[in-house]
Order: C-alpha cells, then structure tokens, then sequence
C-alpha cells in the first residue's frame, strides 16, 4: 500500500498528507539540536488536526574505516538502532492522540532494515493503524 504525500518547502509543515496528516521531517546526525527541533515543532501543533513527527536519524562516520569486519558493523547497526529506538519513550511522553512519533537508524549505505525503505514502511504503517 502506497501513501500519496506531498512536500512543502518554506511552510509550516514539510510533508502533508492525503490521509490528513501533516508532517515535520528531521535528519539528525549529531543530536545537538534535537530538543529545538521537538520544541518548535510542538508549538506549532493544534489539538483538532493530525500529526506525524519523522526523525531519521545516522551518525557523520566512514564506518568502513573505523570497523573493518562486516559482521562487527552489523552489531553496531543493530546498537545503534536499539539506542535510537529508546526514543520512542517520547512518543509516550507525548500523550495526544493526534501525534504519531516515528524515529528511525538509516544507515548511510541503506543496508538491511536500516535504509529509507524501512523509515517508509513504518510511517506508511502507523498512519494506516
């Protein structure tokens, strides 16, 4: 199943969507302006409207060059998606029913369950439950 988006640059909003839906996208790398950008991002929300609040979320590392073995890079992968996934205690703390929190590890490289893809699915996911 497809979700039908359209993006905004300069508004409120990046995304909108056509189940209702407005979006806020947020790439962090490095978290130094995570609480900023939740905090303007909260100000802007209305009780009577839907939201989703996106954060894709990666690390500024060659890590191809720091951990050589695959198999070590995927235990870090998995690492760090379980640490970004501890996060989602915020979507608890949020308590409004009209916020859906999605917060994702993309890899750089896209591999696995950790690329665009999967960001995709999860929010295609949530706003169809």
């Amino acid at each position: 199943m497809k979700i039908k988006v359209t993006f905004h640059h300069g508004r409120d909003f990046d995304l909108e969507f056509k189940k209702g839906f407005k979006g806020e996208l947020k790439r962090i790398c490095l978290w130094t302006n995570y609480s900023n950008y939740w905090r303007k991002f909260s100000k802007k929300v209305e009780k009577d409207k839907q939201y989703i609040y996106i954060v894709a979320c990666t690390h500024p590392f060659i890590i191809e060059k720091i951990i050589p073995e695959k198999e070590n890079r995927d235990i870090l992968d998995n690492y760090l998606s379980k640490m970004i996934r501890c996060h989602y205690l915020l979507e608890s703390y949020i308590n409004k029913e009209n916020i859906i929190f999605v917060i994702r590890y993309i890899h750089t490289g896209g591999d696995k369950k950790y690329n665009l893809n999967s960001l995709c699915e999860e929010i295609r996911d949530k706003i169809n439950s």
